[in-house]
């Protein structure tokens, strides 16, 4: 259970579009490259990797699908084989694709700008990535995003400061 603090401050994130942290979601369209692969969206990407190994040519149907409710439902296809250890390796490939998703503007922006609240990807269907307003589910997603924030707003903080501008002397010609 939340604490009451964490509810009040709590950003849910949706696919919407008037969801103005639309971009946190999986669906909104960033554009990724993993593995020499280009991909439309963190959920092509996602979808894609339950196949890499087991049915490539699967894994790139869904990489190439027009949107990515398309790429979920390919996904979510039984007919095609989803690698054997994919309950073991998907929440490292969530991580790996998120850390190339918000290393990237303005995906990363808008990430930092949520400052220290706690994400949330709001789904009244999936527990396992999501939750509910009730705070009902494990939230792997917002998780994981959280995970990457936090790492981003350190390395921000380790990094030089960068070189302050210098002045070009101004050259006159002689009178």
């Amino acid at each position: 259970m939340s604490s009451g603090a964490e509810q009040k401050d709590a950003i849910f994130f949706t696919a919407g579009r008037k969801d103005p942290f639309s971009t946190l979601s999986n669906f909104h369209p960033v554009p990724i490259v993993m593995y020499e692969r280009h991909y439309n969206s963190m959920e092509h990407y996602y979808q894609a990797m339950k196949f890499e190994i087991s049915d490539p040519y699967w894994a790139d149907e869904i990489a190439c699908a027009d949107s990515a409710p398309i790429a979920k439902a390919l996904g979510r296809s039984r007919i095609h084989l989803v690698r054997k250890d994919w309950e073991n390796v998907k929440l490292d490939m969530m991580e790996k694709g998120l850390r190339v998703k918000f290393s990237v503007e303005p995906a990363r922006s808008l990430l930092l700008s949520t400052g220290t609240r706690p994400l949330y990807e709001y789904s009244s269907t999936d527990r396992f990535w999501g939750s509910t307003r009730q705070f009902k589910g494990e939230n792997h997603l917002g998780k994981l995003i959280m995970k990457i924030r936090a790492e981003l707003v350190a390395a921000d903080a380790a990094a030089p400061p960068p070189a302050p501008k210098t002045k070009k002397p101004r050259i006159t010609a002689p009178q």
